[in-house]
């Protein structure tokens, strides 16, 4: 995502050793997918994981490089496919009023989702969410 005025994409910084954070501004009311756009263009080299797929429905996707691979840590707010180790599948309900982050550790290749609640009647207001606080909110405003 970019700056209306200009081609630079949105805040991204970076935390610790090898850790890049993305928390675009006004990132609220977007889908899961929009994700993809979070991801580095420029992946560092050299990673333990190649960088993840992310499809439509916000489902992660990382490939097996070689046989025997140790599968990618947890990510907040998913769930390892049943099927594939290497697959995460989101358990986010669509909310219009929350600020989606993504952490790309440089030095692993893995990454973390961050939710925080926009909402400025919501008790969890301005905190990063687990799944089951996002579920409970009363004030949750579904996607059209």
């Amino acid at each position: 995502m970019s700056c209306k005025d200009c081609d630079k994409k949105s805040p991204t910084r970076i935390k610790g050793k090898g850790v890049v954070s993305h928390f675009p501004s006004g990132f609220t009311g977007n889908r899961m997918s929009v994700l993809r756009l979070m991801l580095p263009e420029n992946p560092a080299s050299g990673t333990y994981y190649s960088l993840p797929k992310i499809m439509e429905d916000g489902t992660v996707i990382y490939a097996e490089e070689f046989e025997g691979q140790t599968p990618p840590p947890e990510i907040n707010g998913y769930v390892r496919s049943p099927d594939d180790s290497f697959r995460f599948l989101p358990q986010w309900d669509e909310c219009q009023m929350r600020i989606i982050g993504l952490r790309y550790n440089r030095v692993t290749g893995a990454i973390n989702i961050t939710m925080i609640c926009n909402h400025p009647e919501c008790k969890y207001s301005g905190r990063r969410l687990t799944v089951l606080e996002c579920r409970s909110c009363e004030q949750r405003l579904e996607i059209l």
